[in-house]
């Protein structure tokens, strides 16, 4: 999924709306793209507490980086990997036990009616456009 948002305080205002919600890091720590590195370099960011993570996001979107993290849904194992780039763009895919409608085909709504709220209240961060795109 692809959400193009508007940004009215910073990008740091995505990650605010996620982590507000009922989307969260795992008791871990934070799986999370180190500063410098690409999105494939996926490594814990040790304790749940926000400080390191904003200074991780703060760091990655001031050197033009695209910021990845995974995030699970409250209660489960449902979650997927968030990639936001410094100009809004946010890309979900639901890689951890991905709710399906059948053995193949993605539960769309699901994911949709979790994220897409986040993002069309009166805030910081508005929903431009989204699309969904799947592969077989």
């Amino acid at each position: 999924m692809v959400l193009k948002l508007a940004i009215e305080k910073g990008s740091g205002a995505i990650l605010d709306a996620l982590l507000a919600s009922r989307w969260s890091a795992r008791d871990d720590g934070w799986w999370c793209v180190p500063a410098g590195e690409d999105v494939s370099e996926w490594r814990l960011l040790e304790g749940t507490s926000r400080t390191k993570l904003d200074a991780l996001f703060c760091e990655k979107m001031n050197a033009g980086e695209t910021f990845g993290i995974r995030l699970w849904w409250e209660g489960n194992d449902v979650g997927g990997e968030l990639l936001v780039s410094p100009s809004g763009e946010l890309v979900f895919s639901p890689t951890m036990d991905r709710v399906t409608l059948d053995s193949r085909m993605t539960d769309v709504s699901w994911y949709l009616s979790r994220l897409l709220p986040l993002f069309t209240r009166p805030g910081d961060v508005q929903l431009d456009s989204w699309s969904w795109s799947e592969t077989a």
